[in-house]
C-alpha cells in the first residue's frame, strides 16, 4: 500500500472545503485508488452524493459539496450528482440534473464521493454496489471499497 501526504486527497478535493479533517498520513489517496483500478481521474465518471450544504435541506448557497464537484470537473472527471432535495443546479455555467441513486446509476460510474449524507440515501446500496467509495463524512459503513477522507 502506497502512502501519501495527508494534505491532498488526490481528487483535487480540499478536505477543509468538505468540513472533514485528515486523520494523518498513511492513507492512500483517491488518485492512487483509481490508478489501481486502471483509471485516471481525468477520465473517471464520478457520482457525488449530496449537493446541499447540509443533510435534509435544499440550499446549495456556499455549499462545500458544489465546490468539490467543481474541483473534480476541473481535474477532468465526468461528474454527476444525486440529491433528493436539489433537483438541478448550475455548475460552471452548465445545468446539471440530479440522478436517482440506484443500482443502475452506480453501475455507470467509476467512483462515488459522499459529500452530503441525506437520510434518503441508501448507503448500504452504495457500499455493496459502488466500484469505489470516497466518504468525506464517515457515513458509509467501512468495507473493502470504502475509503474515508
Amino acid at each position: 500500500m502506497r502512502s501519501c501526504s495527508s494534505r491532498s486527497s488526490g481528487w483535487g478535493i480540499d478536505a477543509r472545503s468538505t468540513g472533514s479533517r485528515h486523520r494523518g498520513a498513511g492513507r492512500r489517496d483517491a488518485g492512487d485508488l483509481l490508478n489501481d483500478a486502471g483509471l485516471a481521474l481525468s477520465r473517471s465518471r464520478v457520482l457525488c452524493l449530496g449537493a446541499a450544504y447540509k443533510p435534509g435541506v435544499a440550499d446549495v448557497r456556499e455549499s462545500p459539496a458544489v465546490e468539490v464537484m467543481r474541483q473534480l470537473r476541473r481535474k477532468g472527471a465526468v461528474v454527476s450528482y444525486a440529491d433528493p432535495h436539489v433537483p438541478s443546479l448550475v455548475l460552471d455555467l452548465e445545468r446539471l440534473t440530479s440522478v436517482s441513486l440506484s443500482s443502475e446509476a452506480l453501475a455507470e460510474v467509476d467512483a462515488v464521493v459522499v459529500l452530503t449524507p441525506h437520510a434518503e440515501f441508501d448507503l448500504g446500496l452504495v457500499r455493496r454496489q459502488a466500484p469505489l467509495v470516497l466518504d468525506t463524512r464517515a457515513a458509509v459503513e467501512p468495507g473493502e471499497r470504502v475509503f474515508r477522507l
